[in-house]
């Protein structure tokens, strides 16, 4: 049976190598749009799954952490080559439009089961005002 499976599967892939190639390629750009277009993110289930999913709403565009906040997930930031925004001399923003976007809510949403720092959601990233979030951004 092993045996057979392991065959199924590589019949599979050889048969499949381009649309497997295609569709792992072009995953990134996929995500990083998803991120533009504020798309749904599943913190738990599926969108076959209604059910059981638990989604960030409203949908966010991006995070604004503080500087500590920043530093403490440094690590994190450096292992996938997240892109990060300076924006003011406490402030630090990540946008989901990146191709890593499927990351960052579970690292920086506190909705999340785990994540490592909560950072303010925000639903708008087109014109932010620092000075209105230093009072509701904190370090944790």
């Amino acid at each position: 049976m092993q045996l057979n499976s392991f065959y199924s599967v590589l019949r599979f892939y050889h048969e499949k190598f381009d649309e497997i190639a295609s569709t792992v390629d072009g995953a990134p750009l996929r995500k990083q749009a998803d991120g533009k277009n504020k798309a749904n993110f599943y913190l738990e289930g599926t969108d076959d799954e209604p059910e059981r999913a638990r989604i960030i709403n409203p949908a966010v565009c991006g995070y604004l952490l503080h500087s500590k906040q920043a530093k403490q997930i440094e690590r994190h930031i450096e292992l996938f080559d997240l892109e990060t925004e300076q924006v003011g001399e406490e402030a630090v923003f990540v946008t989901l439009g990146q191709p890593m976007m499927p990351v960052i809510p579970l690292l920086m949403d506190d909705r999340a089961n785990y994540n490592e720092v909560s950072g303010l959601p925000l639903t708008d990233c087109t014109n932010f005002d620092v000075v209105y979030f230093k009072s509701e951004l904190s370090a944790d």
